[in-house]
């Protein structure tokens, strides 16, 4: 699967805005968040509550930049992920902006989902590679967190109530409505490890990336005020496969053993009295270039001077 570069992040960006103003994206929001009829909105039928969801997303991503994920970014937000605790209930500071936006990556971020249980009681786990993330707040400290796989064409909504068209990314099954108090569920944790990564000094870059003019034209014509894309980055390039590998190593039971994996450290901050996450990188043990030598050992005289 080809990488997805700046000029796609924007023109995804520029397309999807686009595309929440439609009946298959109010198709897809009434799908989702039938569950807060009875909480703040009762009155509201679930065609306003489903045009109010896209309505605020696609404000936001037209007065801010798309964030994009490059590829060694993408590496260590996998791993980074998996080793997040379980964190505290989900609040503003967690997330990449409190009201709404949208996270792109450069190549799927594999990811491992619960799914709900079978008749025999057992929950049914499955792997998915995604290639974005949106949420939006259409109620006071209540999220709508959803995961996006590439793919264009026509799609079944859940519990087969419809079908739905979609331009560059198809839903992905998996869904979080957070209400107050909420603990952070798999999608939620992949955006609060990405916000603690770039708030940790030295890890991640941020740069301004200007698109081509031909990317450019393509979010002019969507609305977008903003034709940058915000690109995040690693300071250590090779950092994120090298925590990515020796993750895999670790679940397969063949550890490499010359890489001490990154831990998170919950860090009180007196500046804003309160406690964040901040990681803690990794680093080489031992000769890590060349591994460990096999067979006999020689013993090499070298002369001095």
């Amino acid at each position: 699967m080809a990488r997805w570069t700046v000029d796609d992040a924007l023109r995804v960006t520029a397309r999807f805005a686009e595309w929440l103003e439609t009946g298959d994206a109010n198709r897809l929001a009434q799908n989702h968040v039938w569950c807060f009829i009875d909480h703040p909105d009762e009155d509201d039928d679930l065609r306003q509550l489903a045009g109010r969801s896209n309505a605020a997303l696609a404000q936001e991503m037209r007065t801010q930049s798309p964030i994009w994920c490059d590829p060694g970014m993408v590496d260590l937000l996998a791993a980074a992920t998996a080793e997040l605790p379980e964190v505290e209930p989900v609040e503003e500071h967690h997330l990449p902006h409190p009201r709404a936006g949208m996270v792109l990556f450069s190549k799927p971020l594999p990811t491992d989902w619960s799914g709900a249980m079978d008749e025999d009681g057992q929950r049914k786990e499955f792997h998915e590679e995604i290639s974005a993330i949106t949420w939006e707040r259409p109620f006071t400290n209540r999220w709508v967190i959803r995961s996006w796989c590439r793919g264009a064409g026509v799609f079944n909504l859940t519990g087969g109530t419809g079908r739905i068209r979609c331009p560059d990314l198809r839903p992905s099954p998996v869904v979080e409505l957070l209400g107050e108090n909420h603990p952070a569920t798999p999608v939620s944790k992949i955006l609060i490890a990405l916000t603690a990564l770039t708030r940790t000094s030295g890890v991640v870059g941020q740069s301004d990336e200007r698109a081509s003019k031909a990317a450019r034209h393509v979010a002019r014509k969507a609305g977008l005020m903003d034709h940058r894309v915000r690109r995040l980055y690693l300071q250590k390039a090779d950092s994120g496969a090298l925590e990515l590998d020796a993750l895999r190593a670790q679940r397969q039971g063949t550890p490499r053993g010359h890489w001490v994996r990154g831990h998170w450290r919950h860090t009180w901050f007196s500046s804003v009295e309160e406690r964040h996450w901040q990681w803690v990188e990794g680093f080489p043990r031992g000769d890590f270039t060349k591994g460990a030598v096999s067979g006999e050992r020689i013993q090499v005289a070298r002369k001095q001077g």
